[in-house]
């Protein structure tokens, strides 16, 4: 029996009366304050506005959103309800495919959804799964990532119409998705043929529009991307080669922990976060990309910073380091501050010297494959304009001709050949890129020529 079965009339009476008073009282507070009053009442409400948007995002939003914010490898509720999401719509999307009624329009949809729910299996099941049981889990990687890839090798032309710029592109697509078979998928190659040629097509032959930069959108597995990892590596070895010569402290966690604590630029809060960040670190857990563990790349970076090669900016690259504690930890779709995987935390701390530190190995930015691939067609296409405007006239004639007579069809081979040994030669920038992630850049650029 319920609590109010068991009082009288009158004390009901009096409870109403009491909640009718208090509607009342705060509806005259806001009239007359134009905000809710201090007190149990305010955070009462603020706690329920809290909970309806948790609510909205679990419950309304898309996948691709839900996806864009899971943090690291947490398997938490906004991961779970983005593979709930993603394969709903795959299950869609596949029984459409077998009646032969998924629209060309949706093909990129259907490549996306197979695509996120593949990678949140992949980093966030995957990895939250014991070791015996792995296996299974990587299995369901495999059989959406195959469905992602054959979508795009059987209709490229609608794959690359990209309605929403935070869906992530075939390309990106495609290069996660090499990653994963370590390079020793036939069809991934063939597929980047066939992307290659529709791009060419979107632009219209117009070199102008095939180099222009793409949209960079954000990935919450970006710090898996071949292009970061071989540049965190570099930078790792770097340090580790340079603190060789230097005298310094065997165990610095002690001093790490001070200096975040005795830091007035921060938060109570932030000193939470980043003293959190760094007791994950300095716990020692192994990272396989780096052939290393958080404490050793921690340490390693706080021991640079020591270095007097850094003397006349140590005070810069402390904060910059503590900074990168602080924001080791990321708002998921519910508000919720979570640490990033340890390979995300390991990026984030060895990235906090870029710019700053004395050694340009150490110093350069690390760059993702979407980055590297802007980066890399802006040269390209200054490139192919030096190489023409340096041609002799008839071969610069020839190439800006649009009919051409046998003579002049020969002197636009010669110049293309000749503007693509030149893009070439930008490998030559790149000694410590991911050779596969450069070739494939390069081989982009060239076919655009």
């Amino acid at each position: 029996m319920f609590f109010t079965d068991k009082i009288g009339t009158t004390s009901k009476i009096i409870i109403s009366i009491i909640v009718v008073l208090v509607i009342v009282w705060l509806c005259y507070m806001l009239f007359k304050n134009k905000h809710m009053p201090e007190g149990s009442f305010k955070e009462t409400y603020e706690n329920m506005i809290v909970s309806a948007h948790r609510k909205y995002d679990q419950v309304f939003q898309d996948p691709v959103t839900l996806y864009n914010h899971t943090i690291g490898y947490e398997n938490d509720k906004i991961a779970e309800a983005a593979l709930k999401k993603s394969v709903r719509q795959e299950k869609l999307h596949t029984r459409n495919e077998k009646k032969n009624r998924l629209s060309p329009k949706h093909v990129n949809d259907a490549a996306v959804s197979a695509f996120i729910a593949g990678n949140i299996l992949r980093y966030n099941v995957a990895e939250n799964t014991n070791s015996s049981n792995r296996y299974i889990v990587l299995n369901e990687v495999d059989q959406y990532y195959t469905r992602a890839l054959e979508r795009i090798h059987a209709n490229p032309n609608m794959a690359i119409v990209e309605r929403n710029p935070n869906r992530p592109r075939p390309e990106r697509i495609l290069d996660t998705i090499d990653t994963f078979y370590g390079g020793a998928n036939n069809t991934v190659h063939e597929t980047r043929n066939k992307l290659r040629r529709a791009r060419i097509i979107e632009s219209g032959h117009n070199s102008n529009v095939y180099f222009a930069p793409k949209h960079i959108r954000s990935d919450p597995q970006n710090v898996h991307d071949s292009s970061v990892v071989s540049d965190v590596l570099t930078k790792f070895n770097s340090i580790k080669l340079k603190n060789i010569n230097e005298s310094l402290d065997a165990d610095s966690g002690p001093q790490i922990y001070e200096a975040i604590r005795s830091d007035r630029n921060l938060t109570p809060e932030q000193k939470e976060r980043a003293l959190k960040a760094a007791k994950s670190l300095l716990a020692g857990n192994r990272i396989e990309s780096l052939h290393s563990n958080g404490r050793e790349v921690l340490t390693s970076v706080w021991n640079r910073i020591s270095s007097t090669e850094n003397e006349g900016n140590r005070e810069n690259l402390q904060r910059a380091l503590i900074d990168s504690l602080v924001n080791s930890s990321e708002r998921n779709a519910s508000g919720e501050y979570r640490l990033v995987c340890l390979t995300g935390m390991c990026s984030r701390v060895l990235d906090s010297l870029t710019l700053l530190d004395s050694n340009p190995d150490i110093s350069a930015p690390i760059k993702s494959t979407e980055i590297l691939r802007n980066e890399i067609f802006s040269k390209a296409h200054k490139v192919m304009t030096d190489t023409v405007a340096a041609a002799s006239p008839e071969h610069r004639a020839a190439y800006q001709s649009t009919h051409l007579d046998p003579d002049m069809s020969s002197r636009v081979t010669e110049l293309e050949t000749q503007i693509r040994n030149n893009i070439d030669k930008i490998r030559d920038e790149y000694p410590n890129t991911d050779p596969r992630v450069l070739n494939t850049i390069i081989d982009d650029a060239k076919a655009g020529i």
